[in-house]
């Protein structure tokens, strides 16, 4: 049976509806008509837009990090090593250095008291025997080759004269003593030599200070020092 047959058998109404074509599936055909003109035949390439053209050749002028390797690593940790050996080996001398100075310095400073004992002797002798005593020249031969030997080694007696004023930093003093025409805070009396080790005291030498009798104090005082009057005027 035709469609016109079947069209005419129907009612008036049902042809009616029957003949207005179905929009859903007119809608439908078009949708899969446009799907199908969007995919790419086969055989042809999609050629890319040209903002992913710009970042694909972005991407290829950064190169890669890359993990360094072992040859590398093993360097690297080659240097260090060598670093921390180099800095050991300074350690060590600097240390063996001090050491040794410190060893120095022990020695030095135990034999300034046989070199006290032997000023003393020296001291003693010249006032009984003569200059030219065998005895008192072999002794003084001594003490002259004892100075050369610490001289050698950078140990030499402090400069301490008496009048001149106490030095803190190299001389000690154990006591004041009233001496006429020392001035208060000046040597009076030495006691012991001191000594210097490489320009650093060793051993202060030890003083007596005077106590500063009015005469030693008006003679230390300076010259140009003005004088009170009191505001008294010169009589004429």
């Amino acid at each position: 049976m035709s469609d016109e047959t079947m069209m005419k058998d129907m009612p008036a109404e049902q042809a009616a509806e029957a003949a207005v074509p179905d929009e859903t599936t007119s809608a439908e055909n078009a949708s899969m008509k446009e799907t199908a003109d969007q995919q790419p035949v086969e055989g042809e390439s999609e050629v890319p837009s040209p903002e992913a053209q710009d970042q694909g050749a972005e991407s290829e002028d950064q190169p890669a990090e890359e993990k360094p390797s072992e040859a590398e690593v093993l360097k690297n940790r080659l240097l260090r090593l060598q670093a921390d050996f180099d800095n050991y080996r300074k350690r060590v001398a600097r240390d063996h250095a001090e050491l040794v100075s410190q060893a120095s310095a022990d020695v030095l400073k135990a034999m300034l008291d046989p070199m006290d004992h032997l000023e003393m002797a020296i001291e003693s002798m010249a006032k009984d025997a003569k200059d030219d005593d065998p005895m008192l020249k072999g002794v003084r031969m001594v003490h002259d080759e004892l100075l050369h030997t610490f001289d050698r080694f950078s140990l030499k007696p402090i400069d301490t004269q008496v009048g001149d004023e106490l030095d803190p930093n190299a001389e000690e003093a154990l006591g004041i003593l009233p001496v006429p025409g020392i001035a208060e805070n000046r040597i009076a009396v030495i006691v012991r030599k001191g000594y210097t080790l490489h320009g650093k005291v060793l051993r202060a030498a030890q003083v007596m200070v005077g106590a500063g009798t009015p005469a030693a104090t008006a003679e230390a005082a300076p010259e140009d020092a003005p004088a009170e009057d009191g505001g008294a005027g010169k009589e004429e």
